[in-house]
């Protein structure tokens, strides 16, 4: 008797009486299981023919182990008359994409400076964190320059937080920019940027059919 039919005979055996036969698996993210269930029971001592049902599914599902910055849940049913596992498989990722914006960035006349370094970092329920420098590559900073950072860290979080909200899919925010003094244009007797894109984690999610045939 071959493996495979070693594979579906059990099966079989298992769901004689009518009890259904699932397998179901949780992953991502570097770890990750599989359960085999019979009815509503997970079979916490599976034999040697059920280790292997188990290993010949996780290898046509191909996630190895898990491996990645992903996660993942799924289960398939047992198909007693095509001898096929059936079910769905529910994977989730993040990818890192631009959205354009509108945020002004402005620097009082008075203030002297070589270059702005901007971050703005959130993840889940945190908050937006945004750091500002202002960078003076010959000269000392003043406290006017520490006012004016922590002015412009208000401002962008507020900014940030207005244009997060009209994303779809948003899942966290990652952006950044160094401004070279002169990328930015004399306004109102000051210095002004207009930043016009963001770097975002959009929520991908994928729902896809799986079945995997025993009778091959």
């Amino acid at each position: 008797m071959s493996t495979n039919e070693s594979l579906i005979a059990r099966c079989d055996e298992l769901t004689k009486e009518g009890a259904g036969l699932r397998i179901t698996w949780t992953g991502g993210n570097d770890s990750g299981w599989f359960e085999l269930m019979l009815g509503d029971e997970v079979k916490n001592q599976l034999d040697p023919v059920e280790e292997a049902l188990i290993s010949y599914v996780e290898r046509q599902l191909g996630y190895g182990s898990f491996a990645g910055s992903y996660s993942t849940t799924g289960s398939l049913d047992y198909n007693t008359q095509t001898k096929c596992f059936e079910g769905t498989d529910q994977y989730e990722d993040s990818d890192l994409e631009t959205a354009p914006c509108s945020i002004p960035i402005r620097i009082p006349g008075e203030t002297w400076f070589d270059r702005v370094e901007i971050s703005a970092e959130q993840y889940g329920e945190d908050q937006i964190d945004v750091s500002v420098k202002i960078c003076i590559d010959n000269g000392p900073v003043t406290e006017q320059v520490s006012v004016m950072e922590q002015v412009l860290e208000s401002l962008l979080k507020d900014a940030f937080n207005k244009a997060i909200s009209e994303l779809e899919d948003y899942e966290g925010l990652d952006t950044g920019c160094i401004l070279n003094y002169d990328q930015f244009r004399p306004e109102d007797g000051g210095h002004a940027f207009l930043l016009k894109e963001l770097t975002y984690h959009r929520h991908k999610l994928d729902i896809q059919e799986i079945i995997i045939s025993l009778d091959q």
